[in-house]
């Protein structure tokens, strides 16, 4: 009789959660904000940072006490005092402080994907984050509230590299390792509106010129190509290079394209060109391995690049110059630019770790942990809160960011 009694309670509350209480999408509670910060200003924070190098046990304790409290909003004052401060015992319990908020608020909020080996080699947020464009053999829609999946198509055995969204989020661009063809495709439906056929191999890297009218893309014949939208022509090529290309991206005003590249005679160099004539402007070297990303900087004049070799680079796009070095340890499979241009994003190849960078100094903010497979894939959401990464082992993983500082005045 008790037995009976519990299995028809189980029965009941199942009835009364629903299916989502055996959903196979994991998410995890999300943090809460503290009332400590509901009058606290940065310089109050900055004081109680400061206070935690008292040489009063007490005073010392009470401000630890409190910046826990606090949470998030303290997070980016302890990072920077630990980083910088002069005194030992603030940066020391700043640091602890810091990995502890962290580790409470800057968290995976789902997961999802079938698992089992399928490379997702690109993923995208949608133009109102609420689904998640992945790319593996197939062009892949994910709802990011269930993480069910809500289309499969241009199906093709191995990687689909190339993946590019319209600026207006209506569109797709995706080229295949295996395939000649690039395709365009509405996001919504996940039909093909458009095809590109010129190419002679694979084709991995793709991208829109901002007001859609125009494509551009590369791959493994060694040639980049422009592309009329609309009719599907090809309108020019980029020639004076060597070595196949590995991705490419077309600057905010339209006026300029960058193209990385790969293979024994690229020198793993990245090329800058002007858009309307195809003409070679510059080229930048440095790289050691294939560049697996290049995305340029709001103004134009600066761009980022990712390469297997490990390093994240800034660049001048007007002298050549290189401005920056960020090393991630083990090869990048690809890098994100945030909405505001003062974060950035890396796919952790052989630590398998999804890395958050400062670009205004070059240090790392934090780092997420929990793909089991290489990362290959990420993106920003459009208001920088949150990350999408994806992996070697068809998994999506969605996480929350520390909040972007406000610019400074």
């Amino acid at each position: 009789m008790r037995l009976r009694t519990i299995t028809l309670l189980a029965v009941g509350l199942l009835f009364v959660l629903g299916p989502q209480a055996v959903a196979q999408v994991r998410q995890t509670p999300q943090p809460q904000v503290s009332d400590a910060t509901a009058k606290l200003s940065a310089g109050d924070i900055q004081k109680l940072v400061d206070q935690l190098g008292s040489a009063v046990f007490v005073e010392r304790k009470a401000a630890a006490n409190r910046l826990a409290a606090i949470g998030e909003p303290a997070w980016n004052a302890l990072r920077k005092a630990a980083a910088k401060s002069d005194d030992l015992e603030v940066r020391r319990s700043a640091s602890r402080l810091a990995r502890e908020i962290g580790r409470k608020t800057f968290i995976e909020i789902r997961h999802f994907g079938a698992g089992g080996g399928y490379w997702l080699n690109r993923v995208a947020f949608t133009k109102d984050s609420r689904h998640a464009v992945a790319t593996g053999g197939a062009v892949i829609l994910y709802d990011l509230q269930s993480g069910k999946e809500l289309y499969r198509t241009m199906e093709v055995q191995f990687a689909r590299q190339g993946l590019a969204l319209s600026q207006d989020g209506r569109y797709f661009l995706t080229g295949h390792q295996n395939e000649r063809l690039v395709r365009l495709g509405e996001v919504q439906t996940g039909k093909e509106i458009q095809t590109f056929q010129r190419h002679t191999a694979g084709v991995h890297g793709v991208a829109l010129s901002p007001d859609g009218s125009w494509a551009v893309t590369g791959g493994d014949d060694e040639t980049l190509r422009v592309w009329d939208v609309k009719t599907g022509k090809e309108l020019r090529q980029c020639v004076g290079f060597t070595g196949k290309v590995r991705c490419v991206t077309v600057a905010p005003d339209g006026r300029h394209i960058l193209s990385g590249h790969y293979g024994p005679k690229s020198n793993n160099l990245i090329y800058l060109w002007d858009a309307k004539t195809a003409k070679q402007v510059r080229s930048f070297e440095g790289h050691e391995r294939d560049v697996t990303a290049v995305a340029f900087f709001a103004n134009g004049r600066s761009f980022l690049s990712a390469s297997l070799d490990g390093t994240l680079r800034q660049w001048d796009s007007e002298s050549g110059k290189q401005l920056r070095t960020m090393k991630h340890d083990g090869g990048t499979n690809f890098a994100a630019l945030s909405p505001d241009g003062r974060r950035a994003l890396s796919a952790g190849s052989g630590d398998k770790v999804v890395r958050l960078w400062d670009l205004t100094d070059g240090s790392e903010l934090y780092h997420f942990e929990g793909h089991v497979g290489a990362v290959l894939g990420v993106a920003f959401s459009s208001d920088g809160c949150q990350a999408l990464s994806s992996d070697s082992e068809n998994t999506i993983r969605l996480w929350r960011l520390p909040k972007p500082d406000a610019p400074p005045d």
